[in-house]
């Protein structure tokens, strides 16, 4: 079973994407602060399979955490940035062009399990 870490600030959307991501086969593990995700990710020594990140979060952004995650971990796992703000895409891919996918708020859960399982 594939394990799904998801990372936002906003609680309300952790919350959705919690709820979303249990009708999925696969372990997720949601967090609302991008320092607990490091912790949990060094913990784990990045034995995940996806991490999605949301660009625009206090403290560690979700560029600067993929960043943090592709110098200690490499390409095993597969990245998507999530972001608001589309327009923004080139200029992500351009900061990360190790970037498995951008994709834009809200998430649709079909999206991430056929990325998941591509």
């Amino acid at each position: 079973m594939v394990t799904v870490v998801y990372v936002d600030d906003e609680t309300v959307i952790c919350d959705e994407v919690r709820d979303a991501l249990s009708y999925l086969p696969c372990n997720a593990h949601v967090f609302d602060d991008s320092h607990d995700c490091w912790e949990f990710l060094e913990k784990c020594d990045g034995k995940v399979d996806v991490l999605i990140a949301d660009l625009t979060m206090p403290k560690l952004n979700g560029a600067e955490l993929i960043q943090l995650c592709l110098a200690s971990f490499g390409g095993s796992i597969k990245y998507i940035l999530v972001s608001g703000r589309m327009e923004t895409r080139e200029s992500i891919r351009r900061i990360l062009p190790n970037l498995d996918r951008v994709m834009s708020k809200p998430i649709k859960t079909e999206s991430v399990l056929s990325f998941v399982y591509e």
